[in-house]
């Protein structure tokens, strides 16, 4: 349920990102062409080139929102699918406390429900030996048998 949630998140990602690009466009052409046009409208010149510079600039506004309502949008929608994949995730898990060389590793989290890597097992290991001596010991005698 995770990963299709996740795939549906980021599909969305990718349509609303195929919108705003549209958006971009347009406002990008018809700005541009708006700019453009705008000189032969004046009866000064200095009152055209006035009216295609705020045209400009409303135009790089528009292109700078498009971003941002994108940026926000894109943001919200994967920010739903994290909230709904924590939701909706593997109801079957469990927190594991156990002893690792020393080390007491908390709050690790097994998957009970994933059968791709077998069954749950207790892979537990023995506590070390109370002196190093005796670890080496007993590692030159595991070497020297299996000479």
């Amino acid at each position: 349920m995770r990963r299709l949630v996740w795939a549906a998140a980021w599909a969305a990602v990718a349509l609303w990102s195929l919108i705003a690009w549209g958006a971009y466009g347009l406002v990008d052409v018809f700005g541009g062409l708006l700019a453009g046009g705008a000189g032969s409208i004046g009866v000064d010149p200095s009152a055209g080139a006035f009216v295609a510079w705020i045209i400009s600039a409303l135009k790089g506004l528009g292109l700078f929102a498009i971003v941002a309502v994108w940026l926000l949008v894109s943001a919200a929608i994967l920010s739903v699918g994290f909230v709904l994949s924590k939701l909706f995730g593997s109801g079957a898990r469990i927190d594991v406390t156990h002893y690792q060389g020393g080390f007491r590793v908390q709050n690790q989290r097994y998957d009970v429900d994933d059968r791709r890597h077998g069954p749950v097992v207790d892979v537990t290991p023995n506590p070390p030996p109370a002196d190093k001596s005796a670890q080496a010991r007993d590692l030159v005698r595991r070497f020297e048998d299996r000479r």
